[in-house]
């Protein structure tokens, strides 16, 4: 049987800039989700990139990304998550620790990683890119810490308050899968994440009640 690297729910991806793009391709595109996918050049890794558009505020969505403790509640396949260490003020960094279910015959993974967001003041799109710090915690009995993972969640504002909702990454989780978990994981992440976090709308008080020093609602307005 032919292994490949599973890329798990969570995907906190590698930056893996060096390497070369194969042309991306529409994989999927159901229920206002669309999923994309692309392999590195000369590798079997693969890159995803979920693609959706809601009705929400960037200040919303943006609280609802740092709510670590709820991304089981959503995110596909993450079993459980805290927030581990706030590096800068209003969330803006921080380091989160993820616990990821992974299909039999695989290891469950768990992933830590550095979140950073910002927000682009010429067009207003907000961005939170996610980086795994593999090292800073120890490994804990009965998970595969995923070792390389590099990814981001982009929210781009549209025109009458809709968002553009991109959720990518590029993962290496530090072991290998069978062929047909691999493939599925590629494309069932970004998808089921996108329908749960479009099921979610519209988003809790706790969320729209939310407000950071460091992005401005009022591109939405604006268009």
């Amino acid at each position: 049987m032919y292994f490949k690297k599973l890329i798990c729910a969570v995907v906190m991806p590698v930056l893996i800039t060096a390497q070369v793009m194969a042309e991306e391709k529409l994989v999927k595109d159901k229920s206002e989700v669309k999923v994309y996918v692309e392999t590195l050049e000369n590798s079997e890794i693969k890159k995803f990139r979920g693609v959706t558009t809601i009705n929400s505020s960037l200040g919303a969505l943006t609280a609802l990304l740092h709510d670590v403790q709820n991304a089981p509640s959503w995110i596909y396949s993450v079993t459980y998550a805290e927030k581990i260490e706030p590096i800068a003020a209003e969330n803006q960094q921080y380091l989160a620790y993820m616990q990821i279910s992974a299909p039999w015959p695989t290891k469950d993974r768990d992933n830590l990683v550095e979140n950073i967001t910002t927000q682009d003041k010429s067009t207003g799109i907000v961005t939170m890119r996610m980086q795994a710090k593999p090292n800073l915690l120890p490994i804990k009995k009965g998970y595969v810490r995923i070792p390389q993972f590099t990814g981001f969640w982009q929210l781009k504002p549209l025109a009458e308050g809709m968002i553009e909702v991109t959720f990518s990454a590029l993962s290496d989780p530090g072991g290998s899968v069978p062929n047909f978990i691999y493939n599925a994981m590629i494309t069932d992440t970004p998808f089921n994440t996108l329908v749960n976090l479009r099921k979610m709308i519209p988003l809790a008080q706790k969320y729209t009640n939310t407000h950071y020093s460091y992005i401005n609602d009022s591109y939405i307005n604006d268009k």
